[in-house]
């Protein structure tokens, strides 16, 4: 069965992308603000302990990145002058408010990321989505001031409604179909809503979990990334920044994506040294807002950048 909610579009046929001021890549920084539940598996730094209950060992690794992850991440982002989208899991709201108060001081955009982490939307029934969702939406805009206009499902899981209803919500732009370098639209039931660019290579969770690497590694693809970004692509969304971007948040994931989901020390070391090194090596200077360049945009704090350093 075909999902029909879009054709297929092949990036060689499409027209170049101008970005305004000449600059060569766009980049769109999304940390992940979760929250996982005590008492429930996810994302664990090691499976010794990973089926017990309760796995404190894991549970409190997931923990550092709400505590001491998210903020070092947030220094850095607000020194280079940036703004984030950030994923944020509605119970974020609940257990963390401080994380929301700082983010709406450094004017962050927060795109809703479900409730939890601990709880995927795969095989949900219409009726048991449909309120979720509101509530989502509704527990956002009620702590951090504003609606929500993008949607990341935790761990980009949907269900075969999410999309339809989504829409009918008032979404704008998902992030959860990462299977291009450039926005396009994706059909509803009720409107057309902006499919954006995300990244699942170049994150905190592929990189240090699943293949043992090292910050330098990190910093070496992100600047390898944005080189090859820059030298085919207009647009580079979460590409070097999704390694910053998922830089965990909440409470468990880094995803430079950059979840804030590597949320152990070191993997978090590690993640701010690659980013700090990036920030040096490249030349990233914010332009304007995807509202000013892409009107009518679907994302606020979407960043164009100049070249590399000679």
């Amino acid at each position: 069965m075909e999902h029909g909610r879009f054709n297929y579009s092949p990036i060689a046929s499409r027209p170049k992308l101008a970005l305004p001021n000449g600059a060569r890549v766009a980049v769109w920084i999304t940390p992940n603000v979760e929250h996982f539940h005590y008492d429930k598996p996810a994302i664990s730094l090691t499976p010794m302990t990973a089926g017990l209950r309760p796995d404190v060992l894991n549970y409190a690794w997931r923990d550092y990145g709400a505590r001491v992850g998210i903020w070092r991440l947030m220094e850095i982002i607000e020194r280079q002058g940036f703004a984030a989208t950030a994923a944020l899991n509605s119970e974020v709201c609940l257990h963390y408010p401080e994380i929301v108060k700082e983010g709406n001081r450094l004017g962050w955009e927060w795109m809703a990321h479900g409730q939890s982490n601990s709880g995927l939307f795969t095989g949900m029934p219409e009726e048991a989505e449909r309120p979720m969702i509101a509530n989502v939406l509704d527990t956002i805009a009620q702590h951090t001031g504003k609606r929500a206009r993008g949607w990341l499902g935790p761990a980009l899981t949907e269900t075969d409604n999410t999309l339809d209803l989504l829409a009918a919500a008032g979404i704008d732009y998902v992030a959860d179909w990462c299977n291009d370098e450039q926005p396009y639209f994706i059909k509803t039931k009720s409107k057309p809503i902006v499919a954006m660019p995300y990244t699942l290579e170049i994150g905190d969770i592929p990189v240090f979990l699943d293949r043992g690497g090292s910050g330098e590694d990190f910093y070496q693809m992100i600047v390898d990334a944005f080189d090859s970004s820059e030298r085919v692509s207009a647009w580079a969304a979460a590409s070097w920044f999704a390694a910053l971007a998922r830089v965990l948040s909440s409470g468990g994931a880094v995803a430079i994506n950059v979840i804030g989901a590597l949320s152990g020390e070191g993997p978090v070391r590690d993640v701010v040294r690659a980013a700090q090194s990036s920030f040096a090596q490249l030349r990233v200077v914010p332009v304007m807002s995807a509202d000013e360049a892409y009107r009518p945009s679907a994302l606020r704090n979407v960043v164009i950048v100049a070249s590399r350093r000679s």
